[in-house]
C-alpha cells in the first residue's frame, strides 16, 4: 500500500467528515494542526501505560491526531491560504508527534519488558526518522526498495497504529529503525 491510498482510502471518509464540521467555524490551521499536537501527547501517554488498553486507545487517538493535521491541510486548501508558513508549523508539528509516538511506544515495550534493548531500539527509530529527513540519498538496491514507505510521515504513523492495535509495538519500532537507518546509511554508502 502506498501513502496515495492509505490517505484516499483510510482516511479521506474520517477528514472529510470532521473538514465539513469545522469549515463553518474560523478556526485557522494552525490551530487545528496544535490540536492535533495535543492530541498526539495524549495518545503517546496512553500508549506508554503497561495495559493494552493503552494501546488501543491510544491508537484511536493517533489516528485523531493525523486525520486532524490532514483536516488541517484541507481547511487551508478551502479557504486559500499560503501554503508556505504553514506547511513548515505542520511539518515540525507532524514530527514532534511521531517523536512522542515512538517514545510512548517503546515506554510501553520496557515497561511490559524491561529491557535496555527496548529503550534503544526506539531511540534507533527515532534517529532514524531524523536521519531520513536530512539527508536526501536512497539506495537504488532492491532490498531497501521495500522500505520506501518508511519515508511519508503518514505511513509511519499509520505503522504504529496498527501494530499498538494488534499489541505488537516492538515491531512497529524495529521496522521503523531499521528501515529508516538503512535507506539512510545504504544511500549513503552507494553514493561513495
Amino acid at each position: 500500500m502506498n501513502e496515495y491510498s492509505l490517505l484516499k482510502y483510510i482516511y479521506r471518509p474520517c477528514v472529510s467528515r470532521i473538514s465539513h464540521l469545522i469549515a463553518p467555524t474560523q478556526m485557522s490551521p494552525i490551530q487545528l494542526s496544535l490540536i492535533a499536537f495535543g492530541i498526539s501527547i495524549i495518545s503517546a501517554w496512553l500508549f506508554s501505560s503497561e495495559y493494552y488498553a493503552g494501546l488501543f486507545f491510544g491508537a484511536l487517538l493517533a489516528f485523531l491526531s493525523l486525520c486532524m493535521h490532514l483536516v488541517a491541510e484541507e481547511i487551508r486548501r478551502l479557504r486559500h491560504l499560503p501554503i508556505e508558513a504553514f506547511q513548515k508549523a505542520d511539518k515540525a508539528l507532524v514530527f514532534y508527534s511521531e517523536l512522542f509516538f515512538i517514545a510512548g511506544l517503546a515506554a510501553h515495550i520496557a515497561i511490559t519488558d524491561p529491557k535496555i534493548l527496548c529503550l534503544l531500539l526506539g531511540l534507533l527509530a527515532a534517529t532514524g526518522i531524523l536521519l531520513l529527513d536530512k539527508f536526501k540519498e536512497r539506495s537504488a538496491k532492491p532490498f531497501w526498495t521495500y522500505f520506501n514507505f518508511i519515508e511519508h510521515p503518514s505511513m509511519r504513523i499509520s505503522l504504529m497504529i496498527f501494530f499498538a492495535l494488534i499489541n505488537l509495538p516492538i515491531l512497529a519500532i524495529f521496522i521503523i529503525a531499521l528501515g529508516s537507518n538503512g535507506l539512510v546509511f545504504a544511500g549513503l554508502l552507494d553514493k561513495k
